[in-house]
């Protein structure tokens, strides 16, 4: 038996990729800083967080998986509320 298989186009693979990136800075950011998320200023000492409330090893896999899962819902059709249409 042969199964077929799609392929996501290069748009959209860039589309996922771009949002990985962009929460898993959002991410650390929030893990790591009190202040300067955009790093508009220089970073200093007093941005960063003495003490840490959560930790890094499980945020890339779970931005990743929802991203994809934001993909998979959109090439199943939108949902009931309509979501899903804008990535």
């Amino acid at each position: 038996m042969k199964i077929k298989t799609k392929t996501l186009n290069p748009e959209l693979l860039r589309k996922i990729d771009a949002y990985w990136r962009a929460a898993n800075y959002l991410s650390v950011g929030q893990i790591y800083l009190y202040d300067n998320l955009l790093l508009k200023k220089p970073l200093k000492l007093a941005h960063i967080k003495p003490r840490l409330l959560g930790h890094w090893g499980t945020t890339p896999g779970q931005n990743f998986v929802y991203g994809f899962t934001r993909i998979a819902g959109r090439l199943s059709g939108p949902t009931a509320s309509g979501r899903n249409r804008h990535l």
